[in-house]
């Protein structure tokens, strides 16, 4: 599949760090033996995101979406904001009160550069 999208060599590949092995390593070897080239210049896999000290998954039933979020009264962003301040190869707990800290800094960093401040519906306030 990234073949037909991206060509026989791209840049950046990412995923979560429990697809190194077996899966990014099979991708290598699998794309590699049929075009003879590098297929990836960076690999970039990142730690999982925990929800009480717990791998976040479907399966566990433990997951959020960005629905559930903007239910809470928080924006997209926010998590977007709180998920880029953790290093990728950190694992991230997640909890409402991380997510608070992120909104407040994010309508902190939003008041800095003048922007005006959103609320959940992408209108904007002028908090």
């Amino acid at each position: 599949m990234s073949m037909k999208y991206l060509g026989e060599s791209f840049d950046i590949h990412a995923g979560a760090i429990d697809l190194l092995f077996p899966h990014h390593e099979n991708e290598i070897a699998q794309s590699e033996a049929a075009t003879g080239k590098k297929i990836v210049n960076f690999w970039l896999e990142g730690e999982h995101l925990l929800v009480n000290n717990q791998k976040m998954a479907k399966s566990l039933k433990n997951f959020l979406t960005l629905k559930n979020l903007e239910k809470n009264g928080f924006d997209p962003l926010a998590f977007r904001y709180l998920v880029l301040t953790s290093h990728y190869r950190k694992k991230l707990n997640f909890t409402w009160e991380s997510l608070e800290a992120g909104q407040n800094a994010l309508r902190n960093l939003r008041q800095f550069v003048g922007a005006p401040t959103s609320d959940i519906g992408g209108r904007s306030s002028d908090n």
